[in-house]
């Protein structure tokens, strides 16, 4: 008979390996560490090396008596897929809460999965024009069903807005009262943060924090360069943060060269969750150009950090920023290139964005908030 006093809780993130959802999961287990000798969930965890690499930037050690790093994403390895299904039969785990899924496994007990993929829940018709071909959007369509056979086999879900919710169940067949919605925020080091920028110097810096996906669009980030070259605004140097080897990479530098603005469009690559603030710091505003997002934790990062932010006027965007944003049509390069200089040249309209940032982010729970939510979601299925 099992020891319910303390239930056996395995935090599964062995599927995330970048962009927000590495953040989001490092965030809550930095919670974690705080209160596991002492919380009435027995913890053991499960990592992508991505994941535990962070947190050993933020000093944070995993207890190799209870956890494991999976150095194959169960994605594409049916040997981790039975690594894991083998440790919750051995170690009699009671639940397993996969942060963001799939898991692509079907435990053996009961099973919470964290859904993050806009692409399976309220994708559209725009977001998969951003697809260059129509084999790749096939494939994303087929991804996408794959991903949703996954997610349809958990017995519970959590995501972080109502749309997601309202698209998880209605294109899955899920209640909708067995999916939590609980919102994003930034990371607590975003809060106390005293250090020095990350980026040297006093160029006027619009960041674009996102690894590459179709839905970013950051191929409109060429166009919003040349149309701010058009009226005199050469100046601006707009930071990526995606990975040298990506080709999408490649796409949106050529495009730069076409337009000759390559030199305003500077790659530094993936950026660690601890130096985070500091890239922040070291740029002016905030460009989200995304056309499909569930939450990104770029919002509220912005918000906390002081910077204004520029983004699509997509219903996940208002719905997260609301008055602390100014939004620009889909795919208008001409209009958000409008609102960067508007913001450069009107300091009371700069000021006023930052201070309703400030507002906003009290709306969200904080990460310690976020992780007591996420605690009683599961205390609530497995006790």
């Amino acid at each position: 008979m099992k020891n319910r006093s303390h239930p056996k809780v395995l935090l599964n993130a062995t599927t995330i390996i970048k962009g927000g959802g590495v953040q989001a999961v490092v965030s809550f287990i930095r919670s974690l560490m705080d209160v596991r000798e002492l919380d009435d969930l027995d913890w053991h965890l499960i990592l992508s090396p991505v994941v535990n690499r962070q947190l050993e930037q933020l000093n944070l050690k995993i207890n190799f008596e209870k956890d494991l790093v999976l150095p194959d994403s169960p994605a594409k390895s049916f040997k981790s897929r039975n690594i894991l299904r083998d440790y919750v039969e051995k170690r009699e785990i009671d639940c397993v809460f996969t942060f963001f899924g799939p898991a692509y496994v079907k435990f053996p007990v009961l099973h919470i999965c964290g859904v993050a993929d806009g692409w399976v829940t309220h994708s559209d018709l725009e977001a998969y024009s951003k697809i260059h071909s129509w084999l790749e959007r096939l494939k994303v369509f087929l991804l996408c069903l794959y991903k949703g056979f996954w997610f349809r086999r958990a017995d519970a879900w959590f995501v972080e807005q109502e749309a997601a919710r309202k698209g998880l169940a209605g294109r899955f067949g899920i209640q909708q009262e067995d999916v939590t919605v609980i919102a994003n925020n930034c990371a607590e080091h975003y809060h106390d943060f005293k250090g020095l920028p990350l980026l040297d110097g006093d160029t006027m810096r619009v960041l674009i924090f996102a690894s590459y996906y179709p839905n970013k669009n950051i191929e409109l980030v060429p166009y919003i360069a040349n149309a701010l070259k058009e009226v005199g605004r050469a100046n601006i140097e707009f930071i990526l943060t995606i990975h040298e080897d990506d080709p999408g990479l490649n796409r949106v530098m050529m495009l730069a060269k076409s337009l000759d603005v390559e030199k305003s469009i500077r790659n530094i690559g993936p950026v660690d969750v601890l130096d985070g603030p500091a890239l922040y710091r070291s740029c002016k505003i905030l460009l989200m150009p995304s056309i499909l997002e569930t939450f990104s934790a770029v919002y509220p990062e912005a918000m906390c950090m002081g910077l204004p932010i520029v983004t699509a006027d997509k219903y996940f965007s208002r719905a997260i920023c609301d008055k602390a944003a100014c939004y620009y049509e889909s795919d208008n390069a001409n209009e958000a290139a409008n609102l960067i200089s508007k913001l450069l040249r009107d300091e009371t309209y700069y000021n006023h964005l930052v201070a309703e940032g400030r507002r906003r982010l009290s709306y969200f729970p904080s990460a310690k908030q976020k992780y007591k939510m996420l605690h009683d979601m599961v205390s609530k299925y497995v006790k």
